[in-house]
């Protein structure tokens, strides 16, 4: 086996992995569709991968002007994959260049279809035999270039203009990530499209004599996503770690304050609960928490308030507030009460992924919120918690209501300094 179909077999087979690996993470996740227009470009590039190495490989004119031929098919699946995942990963570009570049890639595609030899040339008249990483391979000697290879420019053209155009809007945003991906993913398309489109279109219009190298400046791309991905996981790890910390910091605060906290993933239907949520139900800390259990420990009096509390709050996306007796003796029922709120997407739909996020907010609120003295908590969470006015909080606590005032202003203004070192806005 020659050492050009080793290296191009091989790239191929690094592109065929780079799809399945964002195959398999828009699979877990339906809303990466960035994913999944990269995996498109990498399957495309296979497609060119193989008809590189037959236009290197052909014996005749005729057989080099077939594969330009049979290579539209995945260039065009790859241009176009490449324009909606800068689009869709980035979240930045402008409409109007991506449109024209799919729009002019599809008359390319349709003019191909119908011309001969092929969009790119009128005729092929000769290939000849150059040396090329230690052996002889096909190149283009003569030919006549099409009078509509314009069009197949300006594409390409547009293209770059898209990706850099994009890529600058997303480093001028100067968020957290913003510039590394930028340089990144960004940049290694941004190079991979010139290096590709540039060389292709100095073959074409017969500047040079050499092979169609597309698959080459592809594993820039490769490189860049590798590393992209290398940084994810790196920042994966450093968040299921913060996680867990905060789950910890979060049980000590809410146990402070008397509070028990939880979440519900009504997607998955997976409940959270610190220990103390979990000792309300009589629920043990390493207890699956069931909803239907859960239901089942609600009085039964009480229920049918707590079902219409919280499918007001889903369907009103409001605040879910409800009371309840935990247990079907009323002489030792518990009472409860329970407070929420719905976390949506853009389209209403409840948002799991906000979870996480939520769970690092409410540990360094309810950290900050334990550290209060007692008297400013008890009035802090009476107000704001249990949503009492001035004078039904002095009733609760025995004060007067410029007790109430006091406590709560210090309060807030303990918690908001505590809060805004965290970057947090109380």
């Amino acid at each position: 086996m020659s050492l050009v179909t080793i290296l191009w077999t091989g790239a191929a087979s690094a592109a065929l992995l780079l799809a399945i690996v964002h195959l398999t993470v828009w699979a877990f996740g339906r809303q990466q569709h960035a994913s999944l227009a990269l995996a498109g470009a990498a399957v495309a590039l296979v497609g060119i991968t193989f008809a590189e190495l037959g236009m290197m490989q052909a014996g005749s004119a005729e057989e080099w002007g077939r594969w330009v031929y049979w290579i539209h098919f995945p260039m065009f699946f790859l241009l176009v994959a490449i324009a909606l995942f800068v689009r869709l990963y980035f979240r930045a570009g402008l409409s109007w260049l991506l449109w024209s570049v799919i729009a002019i890639r599809c008359v390319i595609l349709t003019a191909n279809l119908a011309l001969e030899p092929n969009f790119n040339f009128e005729s092929i008249t000769s290939i000849r035999m150059i040396p090329f990483l230690g052996e002889q391979v096909a190149v283009l000697e003569s030919g006549v270039t099409s009078h509509w290879q314009w069009l197949a420019t300006l594409s390409v053209i547009l293209l770059v203009a898209y990706v850099a155009e994009a890529t600058w809007r997303v480093w001028r945003r100067n968020g957290q990530d913003d510039r590394r991906k930028a340089l990144i993913v960004g940049g290694g398309t941004l190079l991979f499209v010139v290096l590709s489109t540039a060389l292709t279109q100095l073959v074409i219009w017969q500047q040079v004599q050499m092979p169609f190298l597309i698959t080459a400046p592809y594993l820039i791309l490769v490189l860049a996503m590798a590393l992209e991905l290398g940084w994810d996981t790196l920042l994966a790890s450093a968040l299921a770690r913060s996680l867990q910390e905060s789950e910890t910091r979060l049980e000590l605060a809410a146990n402070a304050g008397q509070l028990g906290l939880w979440t519900w993933d009504m997607n998955h239907d997976r409940i959270w609960a610190t220990e103390r949520a979990r000792s309300f139900f009589g629920l043990r800390p390493k207890d699956r928490i069931d909803i239907d259990d859960l239901r089942a420990r609600i009085h039964i009096d009480d229920y049918p308030r707590v079902r219409e509390a919280l499918q007001n709050s889903v369907g009103n996306q409001s605040r879910y507030v409800a009371e309840f007796r935990i247990g079907q003796d009323d002489a030792s029922a518990r009472w409860i009460s329970a407070r929420g709120k719905i976390e949506s997407d853009a389209e209403g739909n409840v948002d799991p992924a906000s979870h996480a996020e939520q769970r690092q907010t409410m540990a360094a609120i309810e950290q900050a919120l334990a550290r209060l003295p007692a008297r400013q908590r008890e009035a802090f969470l009476l107000r704001y918690w249990e949503e009492l006015d001035v004078a039904e909080t002095a009733a609760a606590m025995g004060c007067s209501e410029g007790s109430v005032k006091t406590h709560c202003s210090r309060a807030v203004h303990a918690l908001s300094t505590a809060l805004k070192t965290k970057g947090i806005t109380l």
